[in-house]
């Protein structure tokens, strides 16, 4: 009985299941034949590009926005900005390993708008860097906040309205003009006034 498991076992994980092309049903893909209808699998081979992973090289950056691209690495890896600059002034080295094909796609074309000249190839130990793909969602992530945020109109922090005014803070008696240039937000419903956060 633990014989006949094991050879169980031994066949049922060699074996894969591939889509007939014909009919859309699994089959083996070590099967001369659909069982189903009958259409030759000889020449069908499982896709495997799901499972393919990626590197990316910074080979040279773009001077014009180096600034942008070293803020941009920082974010990305999570890293302070020393460590982003003392990154860009060893190029050319590898940014990240082991990115799935979509991750990989996003960064380099951000990399080619930063003017960046990059080099993508497959991971030879083709193995995924769960973490560099996890870094990569939560960029993802946080620009999608940020683009949010930026589209929302600025809110009174005590009632919530989006009655705002910007004006000079002006006179006061307790300091008299010092700070008068300073800018603040004034609500019109409840009068509350606050310091812009730039």
């Amino acid at each position: 009985k633990i014989l006949y498991k094991y050879l169980y076992l031994e066949v049922y994980s060699i074996m894969a299941l591939i889509k007939c092309p014909e009919c859309g049903k699994e089959v083996s893909d070590k099967a001369p034949a659909c069982i189903h209808c009958g259409f030759p699998l000889n020449n069908i081979q499982p896709s495997k590009n799901e499972n393919i992973y990626y590197n990316i090289d910074i080979l040279s950056a773009g001077f014009n926005d180096y600034e942008k691209l070293e803020v941009f690495i920082c974010k990305l890896r999570n890293v302070y900005q020393y460590e982003g600059r003392s990154f860009l002034n060893k190029l050319p080295q590898t940014l990240m390993f082991g990115l799935s094909k979509n991750n990989v796609d996003y960064i380099n074309g951000i990399l080619k708008d930063l003017r960046c000249e990059t080099k993508v190839y497959k991971d030879p130990s083709n193995t995924p860097d769960t973490i560099a793909n996890q870094l990569v969602e939560k960029y993802k992530k946080n620009i999608e906040l940020e683009e949010k945020k930026a589209n929302e109109p600025i809110r009174c922090p005590r009632c919530g309205s989006t009655q705002i005014t910007t004006g000079q803070r002006g006179y006061s008696f307790l300091t008299g003009f010092l700070g008068s240039n300073k800018a603040v937000n004034r609500c019109a419903k409840c009068g509350h006034t606050w310091e812009p956060r730039m």
